[in-house]
């Protein structure tokens, strides 16, 4: 195994520099839990998320935008010249809009039903961006701009609702979709982001913000979601990534590299489209106080849930199948939890060491690992292990797991100090 690393600068005007992916060395290296996704989404999403429709926009963006048809607001981007048919420039009635907004001391900026073709839109403190609805009201970045569609930088309380943002990345050369930098309180919500060229959310140093009940779908060049930080004044992230659908990004589905966090009830599929990259659905580098949890990963092109090098990490009820490399894998990790778990059919292209339902690796110690259910029914087997600790892992509480059904077998440990009870292998 090779390197397996994501890198940022923090530099909110540089699009495309926050990760460059390589892989992890060699040398690092339940069934109660599963969703009810038909809760997790209303409408449109939970079709799309159960298979009964495509996700693709309807067109009904192109409505010709009024007040009747955003409902109650204090800055209507119409009011300011914003025409909203897909095809006229909206940029300087948009920034109009909301410079309005930060001149009154902050509010909401709606955008009735439309396609408004824009550049950049800087929000300021105190704000929100309220559209009518997914594919109803619609964000769209212009030709040519190579940046973000969204900007915040060192700012807070802004959210961004009800709307698709669409990254137009063929006519893109680089750029983020959505970049929030040194914020706090940032609020993402009811929001599909499509067609990014580098980030879908580039969340760079950012604290106390929620990512709720969007459809993020789709990087040509990165991950979908990304929290990374590089100032200490932000290293304690307490972000939460809550009931989205993140499916289809060039590499990972989350990177999360801030300290403190939830993932939970999420559905994070079909991640790291470039084979070899081995992007998974959820990563996590160098961090700790994170729970991972309720989440549905599965087809991911590496490790469904990947932690390296981390402390006080629990990941728990979360079902994760059909991932080429391991369901979840801790490396070198410590003081940390894996609870509750179902791995299945695993190991799909597998790389030494990672094809098992969890595998553990590195200096790993110190890890409860108990109650998960680890097995594999295809015909043709590939998840090797239902838990599988290699290199020096030591002082592993392994107990009650169900690990019948695997390829090579249901439990395999080295180390020293290791607790092994009441397994059924």
């Amino acid at each position: 195994m090779e390197n397996n690393s994501r890198q940022s600068s923090g530099n909110p005007g540089d699009t495309d520099r926050l990760i460059s992916r390589r892989k992890l060395l060699a040398t690092m290296g339940g069934a109660g839990a599963l969703l009810a996704a038909e809760g997790l989404f209303s409408g449109g999403l939970v079709a799309h998320a159960m298979g009964k429709g495509n996700g693709e926009d309807k067109g009904k963006g192109n409505q010709k935008p009024t007040t009747a048809n955003v409902g109650l607001c204090e800055y209507n981007v119409a009011d300011y010249g914003a025409a909203g048919d897909g095809t006229t420039d909206d940029t300087a009635a948009i920034a109009a809009a909301i410079a309005a907004c930060t001149a009154g001391g902050g509010g909401v900026v709606c955008f009735p039903a439309g396609t408004y073709l824009t550049g950049t839109v800087q929000v300021g403190g105190n704000m929100e961006l309220k559209g009518v609805g997914q594919d109803v009201t619609v964000l769209k970045l212009k030709s040519g701009v190579n940046d973000a569609l969204v900007l915040g930088t060192l700012t807070e309380n802004i959210t961004v609702s009800n709307m698709t943002l669409d990254g137009n990345a063929p006519q893109q050369t680089t750029g983020s979709t959505v970049i929030f930098w040194k914020c706090k309180r940032i609020r993402i919500e009811k929001v599909k982001v499509v067609r990014s060229h580098v980030i879908a959310l580039n969340m760079s140093n950012v604290m106390e913000s929620t990512i709720t009940q969007c459809h993020l779908k789709g990087t040509i060049g990165n991950t979908v979601v990304s929290f990374s930080n590089d100032d200490a004044a932000y290293a304690d992230g307490n972000n939460w990534v809550v009931d989205n659908l993140i499916e289809d990004g060039y590499l990972d589905g989350i990177i999360y590299n801030t300290n403190r966090g939830l993932i939970a009830n999420n559905i994070i599929r079909n991640n790291g489209l470039v084979p070899g990259n081995t992007a998974g659905g959820v990563y996590v580098n160098g961090k700790f106080g994170i729970v991972i949890s309720n989440n549905l990963i599965e087809g991911n092109d590496g490790n469904g849930i990947d932690i390296i090098n981390a402390t006080e990490i629990i990941s728990d009820g979360n079902w994760c199948s059909d991932n080429n490399s391991a369901g979840i894998m801790y490396a070198s990790v410590t003081h940390s939890q894996i609870v509750g778990n179902v791995c299945k059919n695993n190991g799909k292209a597998p790389a030494t060491g990672q094809d098992d339902g969890i595998s553990i690796l590195g200096s790993s110690s110190l890890i409860t690992i108990t109650g998960n259910r680890c097995f594999d029914n295809q015909s043709v087997k590939t998840q090797r292990y239902g838990i599988h600790s290699i290199d020096s892992s030591n002082e592993l509480l392994i107990t009650s797991n169900i690990l019948k059904g695997n390829l090579d077998g249901g439990l395999s440990t080295v180390g020293t100090a290791n607790v092994t009870a009441n397994n059924m292998v």
